[in-house]
């Protein structure tokens, strides 16, 4: 009765009517073939193809929890190619588009986890085979006439007279004719525009040639003007009178050149000649002195008295030779020790590698040092060890420079101690975070210890991390008996700046498993390096190998998220299956750096990161507490993929377009880091994201289209707003304290 209803209302025709009877989603998967052969019926008749082909339309786009709408109508579609009008096969050949895009469909029951999309995609492949093979499909279209008499038999129709028949094959005929005129008159203005757009490129083609050979004619005339003209080295033209100028000068300078050779040829010359008669003067004066030395030597041999004195030889004269005119030299004007100074302290800083602790380097250097010493010491260090083992072998003595007593203690710019350090990237990150374990989950043992010690021992089984909004799940732990410990009370724990994460660990009991809640976590987006945000983990699992014996096993994550699927609606829950880490693929991922061995292997393996068995308890303790109404019956559950990026910002609409296209149903800023580390700790994981909004996918609007007319549409419709996951959040939380509390003790 309410179809027939509907039918009613919405003015459906007969064959529209048929289409919904024959599509309708019921228990079976078939078509009534007595359904099917009254649709090739009305296949003929022009007034129902129409509608009929409308409503097909209708069902082929429809929503994926229909699916049973999509499968009867290819198979409706199938059945009227084969046995109906030459017009089902124009209109599918036409929307063909449709029946591809069905081959890709998808659509997997959340609750029996059935992937019902497999016989659309079938269904789909079998359509658009047979409406791209003409030849098959001619053959089958044969057959089934064939099979059936109809084009052999006239139809008998009781509604029908024949005169309204002939009616209706003239008007068919005459829409036919008006058809085929309306395409000659578009196949001849076709023909117009290809003739209309060749004489165009013929005239704009003569244009060019005679553009070109005037432009050869010119060429060539420059060319005859140019063959007279001369260059520079540049390429530069230039007139005969400058040409002549320059030959002009290069003369002048050339016989400028020869002079200066003539006067230095002639400068040497007369030196070589002073130079001879210098020598012929001395031989000369040789000769002259050897004859008088003979002849006083014999006047004294001659003598016989023994008291006479020995004869002075006469010297000669000194002879002053001119000497050629010398330049005059610079002298250095100033105090001579003070030159000195500058001139040792010049060869000492230009001595020895390194920089000073100013960047300077060379002779620009400055030594650290304030006493001199016989080796170059730098700011650096650079000289210190040779100085050392020189003062060990050589004992200082007497004024030696390099025995300096004060140089051990007396020098800046060099430590004491220079420790030997590994280099590289996450080397000093994860040192740091190593000493702040060491000091941290002794504090963490020693508050619980003392808090909880005197009723029991605690051994924490799960981590649950509360992400935006969702802090309140915490209310279940003031039943018990719980601890409240601030991250600033242990080492190396930081603090989130983000509105909603309050930045405690609560200790205490969810029913009888005992956990710890992280009441807030960080992002890499407020400024923390990305092995930062997961160093409550490394943390927490140090403390329970140490203290607990590894009872820490298992990881709830909570998110807030933005919703991609468009079947996901603000406030669904969706149980995360697999992720896109989109930094991590950048090389942002917290597992680069020196590999905790102690807490896995250097390479992981996340094909299977959350768990299998937690997801099929929780899908099992959802329905239950939905159908018990514990929780919003509303609220819908979906299991997706998580996608991973770096924010501060949501995504912008071409971000979410391509987020969405490769495979992701939600997006967010935070949980991937955390699981992979507790991955890599051995822990089994449970993530669930809260769909706190829902994305933008619309492209912008264009300027020139609300130019042209187009309604003007608000860029706030449907924009990202923090408050509003927050608020979302707070609601979600409410249903997430119940069933968290039911699942922790499965896990």
């Amino acid at each position: 009765m309410l179809r027939a209803a509907k039918n009613k209302v919405n003015g459906y025709t007969q064959s529209q009517v048929l289409v919904r009877d024959c599509t309708r989603n019921n228990d079976t998967e078939d078509v009534p073939i007595m359904e099917l052969r009254q649709l090739v019926e009305y296949s003929y008749n022009h007034y129902e193809i129409v509608p009929m082909f409308e409503m097909l339309d209708k069902r082929l786009n429809d929503k994926g929890k229909y699916w049973k709408h999509i499968l009867k109508a290819l198979i409706v579609l199938k059945f009227l190619v084969i046995n109906g009008s030459e017009m089902c096969v124009t209109w599918c050949k036409e929307n063909i588009y449709l029946i591809k895009t069905l081959r890709e469909f998808m659509w997997r029951n959340p609750i029996t986890d059935v992937d019902h999309g497999s016989q659309i995609r079938l269904k789909s492949r079998e359509l658009t085979s047979l409406l791209l093979d003409d030849a098959r499909l001619k053959r089958e279209r044969d057959m089934a006439a064939g099979n059936n008499d109809r084009n052999n038999k006239p139809n008998k129709r009781n509604n029908f007279d024949d005169d309204l028949q002939k009616a209706l094959d003239e008007s068919m005929r005459t829409a036919r004719e008006e058809e085929e005129r309306r395409r000659n008159m578009k196949q001849d203005q076709e023909d117009m525009d290809v003739a209309l757009q060749l004489s165009k490129e013929e005239e704009e083609l003569r244009r060019l040639q005679e553009l070109q050979r005037l432009r050869q004619l010119q060429l060539q005339q420059q060319q005859m003007q140019q063959q007279n003209m001369m260059y520079d080295i540049n390429g530069n033209p230039i007139s005969p009178e400058e040409y002549q100028q320059f030959l002009q000068q290069q003369q002048q300078q050339q016989q400028l050149q020869y002079q200066q050779y003539l006067q230095q040829l002639q400068q040497q010359q007369q030196m070589l000649l002073q130079q001879q008669q210098y020598e012929m003067y001395q031989q000369q004066l040789k000769e002259q002195e050897e004859a008088n030395k003979q002849n006083i030597l014999q006047q004294y041999a001659a003598s016989s008295n023994p008291f006479k004195k020995e004869p002075e030889v006469p010297k000669p004269e000194p002879v002053v030779v001119p000497q050629p005119e010398q330049p005059i030299k610079r002298t250095r004007t100033g105090d001579a020790a003070i030159s000195a100074k500058y001139s040792d302290l010049n060869n000492l800083l230009m001595s020895g590698p390194g920089i000073d602790t100013f960047g300077n380097t060379g002779a620009s250097r400055i030594p650290a040092h304030h006493t001199k010493t016989g080796t170059f010491i730098n700011s650096q260090g650079t000289g210190y060890y040779q100085q050392q083992s020189t003062a060990t072998k050589n004992p200082p003595s007497g004024n030696n420079s390099t025995a300096n007593p004060f140089l051990k203690d007396q020098y800046t710019g060099l430590f004491s101690t220079i420790k030997e350090q590994k280099t590289g990237f996450g080397f000093e990150t994860i040192a740091l975070q190593r000493e702040n374990i060491a000091k941290a989950a002794p504090i963490l043992n020693q508050k619980i210890t003392s808090h909880f010690a005197p009723i029991t021992k605690f051994e924490p089984k799960i981590l649950i991390i509360c992400g935006s909004g969702l802090g309140n799940l915490t209310n279940k732990l003031k039943l018990k008996s719980h601890l409240i410990i601030p991250y600033a009370d242990l080492p190396g724990f930081q603090q989130s700046t983000v509105q909603g994460h309050s930045g405690e660990l609560w200790v205490g009991h969810l029913k009888d498993t005992p956990v710890i809640i992280m009441k807030g976590r960080l992002h890499a987006y407020e400024g923390y390096d990305i092995r930062d945000t997961v160093y409550p983990i490394r943390l927490l699992n140090n403390y329970s190998e140490k203290f607990c014996n590894g009872s820490l096993s298992s990881l709830i994550v909570t998110n807030a998220a933005g919703g991609l699927n468009l079947d996901y609606k603000m406030g669904d829950i969706m149980l995360i299956f697999d992720h896109i880490n989109f930094p991590g693929l950048a090389g942002k991922h917290p597992l680069v750096g020196p590999n905790w061995d102690e807490d896995g292997d250097r390479f992981l393996a996340v094909s299977d990161a959350y768990d299998l068995t937690a997801r099929k308890v929780f899908l099992q303790k959802y329905t239950e507490l939905q159908n018990a109404k514990k929780i919003t019956s509303s609220r819908t559950l979906h299991e997706g993929t998580y996608a991973f990026v770096s924010g501060p910002t949501f995504e912008s609409r071409s971000e979410a377009r391509f987020l969405k296209q490769i495979g992701s149903d939600a997006v967010g800023m935070s949980t991937v880091p955390e699981v992979t580390v507790a991955r890599h700790c051995g822990w089994k994981v449970l993530a669930l994201s809260v769909i706190t909004n829902n994305v933008v996918l619309d492209l912008p609007q264009k300027a020139s289209d609300i130019a042209n007319g187009e309604k003007e549409i608000s860029l706030d419709a449907g924009k990202a707003d923090h408050e509003e996951v927050l608020q979302i959040g707070l609601a979600a939380a409410k249903d997430l304290e119940v069933i968290v509390e039911e699942i922790a003790a499965f896990l």
